[in-house]
């Protein structure tokens, strides 16, 4: 009888040991599948095409750059 008693307290703490090992793995997966789902939204939205108004601020900001940059040389030239 002692003998099963303890067995019995051997099994009930390694079972407290496995229940908080069970929880920490289960709030990791939990904050990785929140980490993974946040990413797939990042990539969906980096794979849809830029919107045409994009694209001209950037082409429009390119064009005054580099006019700002030939003003500069031709000022110099003179």
């Amino acid at each position: 009888m002692d003998e099963i008693k303890s067995d019995l307290k051997l099994v009930r703490e390694s079972q407290i040991r496995m229940e908080s090992d069970l929880k920490y793995h289960i709030k990791r997966t939990d904050l990785l599948e929140d980490h993974v789902d946040g990413l797939e939204e990042k990539i969906e939205d980096m794979s849809k095409p830029i919107p045409i108004k994009d694209v001209l601020k950037i082409a429009a900001t390119a064009a005054a750059f580099f006019s700002s940059i030939l003003m500069i040389i031709n000022h110099f030239k003179k």
